[in-house]
Formats: C-alpha cells, structure tokens, sequence
C-alpha cells in the first residue's frame, strides 16, 4: 500500500458520528444550559467586605516584638545558645561516643533556634575532637619514636608524612563515630550538585546523593577525609611553593639581560631591543600584533609568489579555520638570542629542557625553498646578523655567558652536521680558515674556512668571517631541528583536526631545509679534509683546488635542491596515500 501524506486530512464516512454514550451525554448537557438561562437575572449587587491584609513577617527582625519594640527575652536566648556553642558541642560528640560505644540512642540536646548557631555548633562538634585526636596521635608517636629510638622519623620528610597520617587519622576516629557523617552531602556532593550536567566528573562512589543510606553516607565521608583532609594541608604548601616558583621566575626575568661589551654591540641592543609590557593586557596584545605581521608577512610572500590572485591565500583571505593559520614569530633577538640560548641549554643555566628560539620566518623558509642556492642566501643574511652585533654575552643570577663561551658551544651542533664522531680539535681545523706556507717558507691564507663557497658564489663582502657563518649554519639547523620535533608532538596532540596537515607540510618544509644546510656542510667537510691531507703531502696548488670546490659547489646547490624537493614529494606522498605511516614517522 503506498503511502498517502494526505491520509490525516480525509474524513472517511461515518468517522465524525458520535457513539451513543456520547450523544445522550451531549443532550443531557443542551438540557441543563436551557434550565440555567430561564431562571430570572439577579439585579442585586453582592459587596464582599473587604479583610484586612494579613501581617507579614519577611524582612522583620527576630528581636522585634509585634508591635514593634526590642525583644529582649530573643535576644538573650540567642545569647545564650551562641554561648554555649563549645559546651553543647563537646555533649554532642560525648552522645555520639556513648551510642557507638554501647550501642544505645540517647537523644542529644535540642537544636538551637539560631541557624547560624547551630552551624558553629554543628562544626565544633566535628572539628574539636578532631583536633584533640590529632594531637593525642602525634603525642603517642613521639613517645614510640623516643623509646624505640627510630632516629629516621625525625627527618622533616618523615615527620611530614607523620603529621598528616596523625591528620587523616583523627578525622576517620571522628567521623566514624559522629552522627553527623550520616546526614547531608560531603563536600564532593555539594559540588556535583551544583555543576552542570555535561561537567559533572565526580564520581558517585565518593560524591553524596540523594538516594543514600546513612550507612552509605557515612563512607563517603570518611573518603572525603582520607582524600581531601590531606590535600587540604598540602594545599597551603603547594601555594607558598607556587608563589616562590613564580617569584623565582620573575626574578630571573629581571635579572637575565643581554649585555653589550663594545660599543657597536650596545649600539645594536638598543636598536634590536622588543617593546616590554609593563601588563598582563600589554603582553596580551603585544603577542597577537605579532602574529598578526607574521601571518600578514606570509600573506605579502604568498601574493609575491602568485600576483594574479586565482586562489585563496593565507594571509590574504579570511576562510581558514584557526587550526590552520598557526605562524611562528621570530623571536627577540632573532639569531643573537639564539646564540644565547645554545650556552644556555648546554650549560644548564636556568633552563632545564630548553629550545633554540626561531630564528627566521616563515615566509623566508619558503624563500630558501624556492630555488638553488636560496638557503645560502639565508645562512650568509643571519652570519651578517652576528657579525653587526659583535661582542654580545647575557648575565644572570650567578652566572655569565662570553662570545667565546658561545662559539664553543655553538660548534657542538657544528660537530653534529659534520661527523658526530670527530673530535673538537677535527671540527676547528675544519671551518677555521687554512694557513700555509709559501715559497719563501712565510705563512699565508690559503682559504677562508667555513663559508668561503657561500661567499663566493653569493657575492657576500669579506667582512663575514668563517666562523660567522659557521655559527649561523649550525644555529639555523638547530633551531630547525628543535621545531621540527615540537610540530611532530602538536600534530599527535592536534589529531582529528585541520592543523594536522597544516604542521605535516611545516614539518616537510623544514626537513627540505635540513637537507640542504647538512648537504652543503658535508660536502665544505669533504673538501677541507682532502685539502689539509694533501697540504700534508707538499701539495701546493691550494688555490686552484680552492677554485674546483668552488665551481663543484655550483653543481652542488642544483643537486641538493634537487635532493629535498625529491625527499618532500615522498614524505608528502607518504601522508596523503600511508597517513598511518605518515604518523608514525611524527612518532619517531
């Protein structure tokens, strides 16, 4: 039978008729209407004496009388009863003890007609005895400790664990014993009640409801004890400890600056030095101008890269989620502070699992990407960075970090893009410039170390020193590096959402740079070591052999490029066909 959407709207034949119960009663009502309008209309006005109004109490003091006066009989007994608070209190527990001892029902005291009265009554009652069961507690384990002669309990540690077991355990003694662990909510109930549905993460096997035994009620209780009577002390000490934690870090915020030891140095931190803000609103707003010219820098290269505009761009339009439009800023400083942050990291000072700040933006890790030799163009632009900065250290609360303490740590990531097994003294004969001797046996510079093929090829002035770029190659792969594991754990926490493939495609990228800045380190190795071993064997063509690095280097930014752009396609490969594969590639 098919379906008619008009089949509650047809009226079928004999559907509306009425059974006969139904219209007997629909006569016996037509009859009764008849009867009523025949009988005459009253013209007569019925007044109803107005009473009046009731006298109300809300708002009326309890110590006023009725027609207004001061109720001293009230007020005396109120008096009394919050006198007698710490008396009646102690009969309460007495009567509570007596019952649970011997199993009897002696009624307590009346209740206090003052609420708030029998409130303070109420918790004397529980807290008085607690805190003379603690007491007696600690008194008996003193006295045990001094006969057996347990000399590790008094260690502060111990006797720590010693107070609050004394503490947990007069709260049990009272709470087994008190009536009042059998009536109303724990404090967990209280709260359960209050929180929203969709928030309630209390557990009803230690939260009071309504549905409870006393027995039942009882228990929880003396759960809420064990497990809210120690948290309760330790909360204060976790909050002198947070407050020391968050002075301690303060200070150190004050304390640690950056220090300028020559004039041009100086001259630098003041021009490269950050707005400070002198609030929480200030940072708050300083932070989000930040990302703001940074996603607006990603938007002004996008554009560059394609002006016609034919599709949406980010840092252009508006359509991306927040999940998609994450950037990271450069941070203050840039490749200075970075310097600074490798000694800081190495040393230990004041940090304990440190990372490299970011060093370049986004937008010029794109640029490097772009083309060959773009990534020397990068590494040349940070060693002139070092080099107009100078002598630049940091001084904090008892400690001091030199340029020297700097270069010495820097050329740890150095020995990592070279060989992880060379001794320091291998890594310093390799990108320190070589020395020769020449015909007359007077010593000459026969190459500039580290950074002569970027120099050369890039057209970079001689004022960039090798040991310039040295550190702004292993600097800048350091801090690459370190981002490269921070985006790997975001993406595994961010899973199931947009920024997942937005940080796999920040993590390829990077991983493209690598390749390269640990290509063209490799290759400068290979070189120098062949250079000084034939230097050892009276080789003497030194600058045409320089020369031939030079023009291999050429061929070697073509088939680095080459290189990531092949290792990019398969990593991106790899996450669009194998993304489990992809994952546990982030894993590792």
């Amino acid at each position: 039978m098919e379906y008619d959407p008009l089949e509650s709207f047809r009226v079928d034949e004999g559907e509306l008729e009425l059974t006969e119960e139904a219209a007997n009663q629909a006569v016996a009502n037509e009859a009764q209407a008849v009867t009523q309008t025949q009988l005459p209309a009253s013209t007569e006005v019925t007044q109803t004496p107005e009473e009046p109004p009731a006298p109300t109490t809300e708002g009326a003091s309890p110590f006023r009388t009725e027609d207004g006066g001061v109720d001293l009989d009230a007020m005396r007994k109120t008096g009394g009863e919050f006198d007698r608070i710490a008396v009646d209190s102690v009969l309460d527990f007495g009567t509570d003890l007596v019952n649970f001892v011997f199993r009897t029902d002696i009624p307590k005291r009346p209740k206090y007609e003052n609420e708030i009265a029998q409130t303070g009554r109420d918790l004397a009652a529980l807290l008085l005895p607690t805190g003379i069961a603690t007491k007696g507690i600690k008194a008996l384990t003193a006295a045990g400790k001094a006969r057996a002669g347990w000399t590790i309990g008094n260690t502060p540690f111990m006797r720590f664990l010693g107070d609050r077991a004394a503490e947990v355990g007069g709260s049990l003694a009272v709470g087994s014993i008190s009536e009042q662990y059998e009536e109303g909510d724990n404090l967990l109930g209280m709260a359960k009640k209050a929180l929203p549905p969709q928030y309630d993460f209390i557990p009803d096997s230690l939260a009071t409801l309504d549905g409870d035994s006393p027995d039942d009620k009882r228990r929880k209780n003396l759960f809420q004890d064990i497990g809210l009577g120690t948290v309760q002390v330790l909360a204060g000490s976790m909050w002198k400890m947070g407050a020391a934690m968050l002075g301690e870090v303060g200070a150190q915020v004050q304390t640690n600056r950056l220090v300028g030891n020559s004039k041009a140095a100086r001259k630098w931190l003041e021009t490269n030095k950050p707005a400070v803000a002198n609030t929480v609103e200030e940072s708050v707003e300083l932070g989000m101008v930040r990302l703001d010219e940074a996603l607006d820098e990603v938007g002004q290269y996008n554009m560059y890269k394609s002006p016609q505009i034919d599709q949406p761009m980010k840092g252009v339009h508006d359509m991306y989620d927040y999940t998609e439009t994450g950037v990271r800023t450069v941070d203050d400083f840039g490749i200075v502070g970075a310097s600074v942050d490798q000694s800081r990291i190495t040393r230990n000072l004041d940090s304990v699992d440190g990372r490299i700040g970011s060093v370049i933006s986004e937008p010029a890790i794109k640029y490097g990407l772009s083309g060959e030799g773009n990534v020397d163009d990068v590494v040349l632009g940070l060693a002139r960075q070092l080099n107009e900065a100078g002598d630049i250290g940091m001084e904090g609360k008892g400690w001091k970090i030199s340029l020297d303490d700097q270069i010495d740590d820097t050329l740890n990531i150095t020995a990592d893009l070279f060989d992880p097994r060379m001794s320091r003294g291998d890594v310093d004969r390799i990108i320190r410039p070589f020395i020769s001797q020449d015909d007359t046996g007077k010593e000459v510079l026969s190459e500039e170390g580290f950074g002569i093929i970027s120099k050369a090829i890039r057209g970079f002035g001689d004022d960039i020193t090798s040991m310039d770029v040295t550190r702004a190659h292993s600097l800048l792969a350091g801090s690459l590096s370190g981002r490269v594991s921070d985006l790997a754990e975001g993406a595994r926490l961010m899973e199931g959402t947009a920024a997942v493939e937005v940080a796999q495609e920040k993590v390829i990228d990077l991983m493209k740079y690598l390749v390269q800045l640990s290509g063209s380190a490799d290759y400068y190795k290979t070189r120098k070591l062949d250079l000084i071993t034939l230097a050892r064997n009276g080789f003497k063509n030194i600058t045409g052999y320089n020369e031939e690095t030079i023009s291999g280097a050429s061929q070697l930014s073509k088939t680095l490029f080459d290189k990531s752009e092949k290792f990019g396609k398969t990593l991106a490969s790899i996450a669009e066909v194998k993304p489990q594969l992809m994952k546990q590639f982030l894993m590792a």
